[in-house]
């Protein structure tokens, strides 16, 4: 019980239904604590809410993270395809200054 914790408080700035998330960790066992808190808080929630409430929460946060990676790779598609059409419009000015 004579125990050292050590209180990390995690403020959801970006979450819609919680406002904060407080773990309380043994002192010795602080070496061994998640990179990313947040995305650890989020998961110990999801699993709390779907045990108590029958409910998909994992799911939810997973499809969120899904549909932002896919924004992400549609964003860079889009870059890469204009990158490439304007190469194939330099190549042919360059072509048709080439044989003028």
């Amino acid at each position: 019980m004579n125990d050292k914790k050590k209180v990390i408080l995690i403020n959801g700035n970006n979450s819609k239904w919680y406002e904060q998330v407080i773990f309380i960790v043994k002192d010795q066992k602080t070496t061994n604590i998640p990179k990313n808190l947040v995305l650890e808080a989020e998961k110990i929630i999801n699993e709390y809410m779907d045990k108590k409430y029958n409910t998909n929460c994992i799911q939810v946060v997973k499809n969120n993270t899904e549909n932002k990676n896919k924004n992400k790779i549609k964003f860079y598609n889009n870059l890469l395809n204009i990158s490439i059409f304007l190469t194939i419009i330099f190549i042919c000015f360059l072509l048709y200054q080439i044989y003028i």
